[in-house]
């Protein structure tokens, strides 16, 4: 009988497997390490459809990753960068994200319900259909972004918001309460 050499599809593992096991690991805050998270970010990993809930993201900086379909519900997100990300139909649900950059990111029918984005920045960021209601907003601004009228801010708190330049495709549904000054 011959001998069988393991196939790519059964029983081994690949290297992209194993770069995107490392990187959630580190993601997760689960292991320190010098490997550079700009680095691994270029390295075109796919990170789309990742469980990161309730992972410390806090400082990191995520530019032009792709989070397509991610869970991060309830991840520390203060001060992170996702500038030029997808996040299209992310769970992002009760994060807490003080600082957080979204300048130009694509999100898509994510879901922030609940979350907490006091002075978040999204800029110039594709906003269609996303989910911000009973999301604090405060200080938060929109600058440039593309609003349409399927993103939904019910019971969220949006005082002090930066709209200058947005493109928003009201009516949408928006009640909101006001903001502590």
């Amino acid at each position: 009988m011959a001998e069988q050499k393991p196939s790519a599809k059964k029983g081994t593992i690949s290297l992209e497997l194993i770069a995107r096991i490392v990187v959630l690991t580190l993601l997760s805050g689960l292991v320190e390490s010098g490997v550079s998270m700009s680095e691994v970010i270029r390295s075109r990993v796919d990170f789309s459809e990742s469980d990161l809930r309730k992972s410390n993201l806090s400082g990191a900086n995520l530019n032009g990753i792709d989070l397509h379909g991610s869970d991060l519900s309830g991840a520390n997100l203060n001060k992170a960068y996702f500038s030029v990300a997808v996040l299209t139909d992310a769970q992002m649900n009760a994060v807490e994200g003080e600082e957080t950059a979204f300048f130009e990111a694509n999100l898509r029918g994510a879901l922030f319900s609940g979350a907490r984005l006091v002075r978040a920045n999204f800029g110039g960021s594709f906003l269609q259909g996303v989910n911000f209601n009973s999301t604090n907003l405060v200080s938060s601004t929109f600058k440039n972004a593309k609003i349409d009228n399927q993103t939904t801010f019910d019971g969220a708190t949006i005082a002090d918001l930066g709209l200058d330049g947005s493109t928003i495709g009201w009516p949408g549904s928006c009640s909101s309460s006001p903001g502590p000054r």
